[in-house]
Formats: structure tokens, C-alpha cells, sequence
């Protein structure tokens, strides 16, 4: 689809519930009959013909092993292994002729599917049944690192899924953000309470965290998403946890057509506003009016603090090609020059980035 017409198409839908019913019948589909390669395209580089062959046998020999109980660590090892070969081999593949980087991941994938669906962490993330990448249930599976593939076979493939950098990048992420707020509360001496709000919020994991490790924090929380299922998870867990809107307000609400100034969403000024999965399925210009909104809604000397994949992320010709789940991927240089083209201005960014280097944290106070 044209980044115009994606973008239309975000602007106007109110929350992805009809895109989730479509997506489960395709998912449905591809389960029993994977993608066809284009005819007439490139040849498949013989490096990942090899490297996709043997990746089909060590998956048949694999399942043969779980038919006769042969079950195990060993399995489980050999299993991720050979998940971990086919990966290194795509991605070289596709680095070293990344103009058919396209065509190459889809022939992959067409011969590697039936095995990699069997993983639930793979599944979900291929086939969206929310409508769109990384929704909050498919964090909520890396969060909880817990495999729950198809047979031994399958929990095998979800664990090495669950282990990748990526996935790793996703955990540190969330307690980052408790690290950091948690040491802007112990500084907070406002007769105020801290006040921070989550854009793109998910399951918004992290406020569950602070509010069970800091009970009695002057804490005030806002989680805003357009997932209609989101908000209604979050509304479970501060029940759950006796947080009323008063500690915890959850917010349905598109944030492309706030940021746009097509619709408004009054709140008191933040100490804290954060995304940590936002920007990078953004294009730059829609950052841009994002970070302006933002601004907007800080009080002086407020944050905003934006994660972004970065773009020396190995991981991604496998998230481009194999799962389909296309980042906007950037590095610091370009993440500064977001906020130098907003309402900051010249104000510092701070970037950090985890240990796996894979997630950059830009931070920038507003003067």
C-alpha cells in the first residue's frame, strides 16, 4: 500500500477491529497453503537454496525425533540452532544482493513457513490477527517469554523466536522505562504528583510494574491507545490492582489525528511523556507532528523520551522478509534531527541505546 494511503487509512479508522477479522482469515489460509513465489522472479541465491533445504531437513528430522519421544534439551538446542543458521544465512544473503532482498525472503519463507507457523510468537506476528505488527498480545507473548508453539517442535521454534536479540530488546525496553521513571520519583518533590503519559501504551506493562514496586508513589499515569482491546486490558489490570482514574486514566484515542490537530484530548501537563514502539512504524513527518503535540502537552522541564529500533539492528532483513514486520529503523543522528525539526529546536537529545545496541532511547527536555 502507498505511505499516502496508509496513512489516509490511519487517520480515519477510529480502532483496528474490523482490519482483525480479515487478517485471522488470512492467517487461516496461510497456514495450510503458504505464499508462492513470484513467477518469473530472480533466482534464489544458492546460499539460501542450501541454507533453506537444510533448514527442512533439520525441521523433518526434528519432528521424527518428537514422534519417537526423543523430546528434550538436545532437541530443543538443535532445534534453535538450526532456526539461527537459516536466519544468519537469509540475512547475508540479503545483505550481500539486498536488491532482491524481497524476492528472496518470500522463496525462503515459502519452503520455511509450514515449520516457523508452528511457533505461536511466528504465527502471531505473521499473520496480525489485530490487524497490524507488534499489537499489545503479541508483546504481552515476548514479555512473558514463555514458549507456546505447536507440539515439541513448535515450543522449540518459540523459544528460539522468544531468545532473539529483538525479543531481548522488547523485555529491556519495559524495564528501562521502570528504571527511569522510578528515578524521576525518587527526585520528585512537587506537592504534585509525577505525572506521565504512554503513547501506543499496548498492554502498558511497565505502569503495572512501578505501581507494583512503588505502591504508594506520587504517581499519576495516563495510557493512550487506539486498540480499543488495549484499553480494555489496561482497564483489567488497574482493576485488578484497585487503581482508579485517578492514578490510572486510560485513553482510546488515535494519536495521528491528534498530533494532526483533527482531534483533542484534554490532560494536565506531564512530566513524562514516552513511547517505546511508536515511532518507528512512523514515517519522519508524522514523527515530527507527533513530537510537536507532545511538546505541547509537557510542563517546563518535562521529557519526552522516544524508543526506535536502530538502524544497525541485525535482526532486521529476518523481520523484513520473514515476518513482515517492517520498522522504520533509525540511527541517532537521524532521531536528533526529528527533534531539531520540532518544537524543540536546539534542546539537547540524549540517546542511549541497550545493551544489544538494537533499541535507542531519545531523550530531550522541554526548556
Amino acid at each position: 500500500m502507498p505511505l499516502a494511503s496508509a496513512f489516509a487509512r490511519l487517520m480515519a479508522m477510529p480502532a483496528p477491529s474490523g482490519l482483525g477479522a480479515a487478517v485471522r482469515s488470512m492467517g487461516s489460509r496461510l497456514r495450510t497453503r503458504p505464499r508462492a513465489a513470484a513467477p518469473g522472479g530472480p533466482a534464489l541465491p544458492a546460499a539460501a537454496a542450501r541454507g533453506v533445504a537444510e533448514f527442512c531437513r533439520d525441521m523433518e528430522g526434528a519432528l521424527a525425533a518428537a514422534r519417537s519421544g526423543r523430546c528434550g534439551a538436545e532437541m530443543n538446542a538443535e532445534v534453535g540452532a538450526a532456526c539461527e543458521r537459516m536466519k544468519v544465512t537469509l540475512t547475508r544473503c540479503i545483505l550481500n544482493e539486498p536488491a532482491t532482498g524481497e524476492a528472496t525472503g518470500r522463496r525462503v519463507l515459502r519452503d520455511a513457513l509450514p515449520y516457523l507457523m508452528t511457533s505461536a510468537l511466528f504465527r502471531r506476528s505473521y499473520t496480525k490477527p489485530r490487524g497490524y505488527a507488534g499489537d499489545f498480545e503479541t508483546i504481552e507473548m515476548i514479555y512473558a517469554a514463555e514458549p507456546r508453539g505447536e507440539g515439541p517442535v513448535g515450543r522449540a521454534i518459540d523459544a528460539w523466536n522468544l531468545g532473539a536479540a529483538t525479543s531481548r530488546a522488547v523485555r529491556s525496553r519495559r524495564a528501562r522505562m521502570v528504571q527511569d521513571v522510578g528515578a524521576m520519583l525518587a527526585r520528585h518533590r512537587a506537592p504534585e504528583p509525577l505525572r506521565i503519559t504512554s503513547l501506543a501504551a499496548g498492554s502498558a506493562r511497565e505502569l503495572w510494574d512501578l505501581f507494583e514496586a512503588l505502591p504508594g508513589a506520587p504517581l499519576q499515569a495516563t495510557a493512550i491507545d487506539i486498540d480499543a482491546g488495549a484499553i480494555a486490558f489496561c482497564a483489567g489490570e488497574a482493576c485488578r490492582r484497585s487503581l482508579g482514574p485517578d492514578r490510572v486514566a486510560l485513553r482510546q484515542a488515535n494519536l495521528l489525528r491528534l498530533a494532526y490537530g483533527r482531534a483533542e484530548l484534554p490532560m494536565p501537563g506531564q512530566d513524562l511523556v514516552y513511547s517505546m514502539g511508536l515511532i518507528d512504524y512512523l514515517g519522519d513527518e508524522v514523527v515530527v507532528r507527533l513530537i510537536d503535540w507532545a511538546h505541547g502537552r509537557l510542563v517546563l522541564g518535562g521529557t519526552l523520551a522516544l524508543g526506535n529500533f536502530a538502524a544497525g539492528n541485525p535482526e532486521r532483513p529476518y523481520m523484513d522478509h520473514v515476518l513482515d514486520w517492517k520498522l522504520v529503523h533509525r540511527t541517532p543522528g537521524e532521531l536528533r534531527q526529528l527533534f531539531a525539526r520540532s518544537r524543540f529546536g536546539g534542546a539537547k537529545v540524549q540517546i542511549d541505546a541497550d545493551a544489544s545496541g538494537i533499541q535507542l532511547l531519545a531523550c530531550c527536555v522541554k526548556g
